[in-house]
């Protein structure tokens, strides 16, 4: 598991983990030199030949494997005609190394073409850093350049999918084909990865014999593990197994959302010290899925589960250091944490129905 040193870790260490890896790499550092000489107006190296050249340098493997072209974007709206593209791709293509071989493409006419090549319309884009968010898979959301003679890498979905190799698609774009089929095309060269289905219906659903636990324990420990350096301990949701998981979830209930990875997760019992309540318990959501409402559809599944049960409230135990988490929990109708007796550091909260 060497090839995940990085997963996890803060978004600064990430950050110099990715600039030293591509500054390693003669050919990355080499296109990117041609680059900048060329002056391309928003000019940015984007994407696989930096998440590939990310993954072979963790992976022990040489650099451009699995790297099929280098990708360059610029943005250029002063002339949207097919000739003028051509025309700096003609004159750019022969200054950059042959192989792999380098893609010009000016993002400001994308929406030109890209319905005939696939099927689908496409708004007039600003910039070339909304092209990068308009992949469909977040993974693939990177590029860099040289300015000032510095390493710049922009990644909009911060680096943790590449360094978590973990493949997942971009749900803001219409695209699941698109990120299937480079899926299919990424695992046959880095067997290390891990392939995030589309989500599908986002409803939540409860957990049953055939939920993939490993992948609720993987939930968990990735979304819990912030909190350790705040409480000065480790969370016990990042230390339960999945054998664990499974049997807490016979005790109770479980709630997921997303199949067959589950991306987000809810954990439910009978109150020990509120017999009128509900208590709730390893809310996560994954990182990248974060935003949508996902922990409100649980919240109020859970809440919907306590009115039928007969139950008056919920209930959660949440670190009293963990301010801005109790602030969630308060947008999501809990009500001021209250000290918990005999526990020092916990505080409950209560949610009437």
């Amino acid at each position: 598991m060497d090839h995940l040193r990085y997963s996890g870790l803060s978004q600064a260490i990430q950050l110099k983990a990715a600039r030293d890896i591509l500054s390693a790499n003669r050919g990355v550092m080499r296109r990117l030199e041609v680059l900048a000489e060329t002056g391309l107006p928003d000019g940015w190296l984007v994407s696989g030949a930096l998440y590939g050249n990310i993954w072979n340098s963790l992976t022990g493997r040489p650099d451009d494997y699995g790297v099929k072209d280098y990708d360059v974007f610029y943005f250029d709206d002063t002339d949207l005609s097919y000739a003028a593209e051509d025309a700096v791709i003609q004159r750019l293509t022969p200054l950059f190394p042959p192989e792999p071989p380098v893609e010009i493409r000016n993002q400001a006419r994308v929406h030109l073409w890209y319905e005939d090549h696939f099927g689908s319309a496409y708004t007039p884009l600003a910039d070339s850093h909304e092209g990068i968010r308009r992949f469909a898979c977040t993974t693939h959301m990177i590029g860099a350049r040289l300015s000032g003679g510095e390493l710049e890498i922009y990644t909009p979905c911060g680096l943790e999918p590449i360094f978590g190799f973990r493949l997942i698609g971009n749900t803001d774009t219409n695209n699941r084909v698109t990120h299937e089929a480079k899926a299919a095309r990424h695992v046959k060269f880095w067997p290390e990865l891990e392939f995030v289905p589309w989500p599908g219906d986002l409803t939540p659903y409860r957990a049953g014999n055939e939920t993939d636990w490993a992948g609720v324990q993987r939930l968990l420990a990735k979304s819990f593990a912030y909190m350790e350096p705040i409480l000065g301990r480790p969370a016990g949701a990042t230390q339960a197994t999945a054998e664990a998981l499974a049997e807490e979830a016979q005790q109770g209930a479980c709630w997921l959302i997303g199949t067959p990875y589950p991306v987000a997760c809810l954990f439910t019992r009978a109150s020990r010290d509120h017999p009128d309540a509900l208590y709730l318990g390893k809310l996560a959501v994954e990182e990248t899925c974060r935003g949508q409402g996902l922990a409100r559809q649980l919240v109020e599944r859970a809440a919907s589960q306590a009115r039928t049960q007969g139950l008056a409230a919920l209930t959660l135990d949440t670190g009293a250091s963990l301010t801005q988490l109790q602030a969630t929990f308060g947008r999501l109708g809990f009500e001021t944490p209250q000290e918990r007796d005999g526990e020092p550091g916990v505080v409950t909260m209560m949610r009437p129905l």
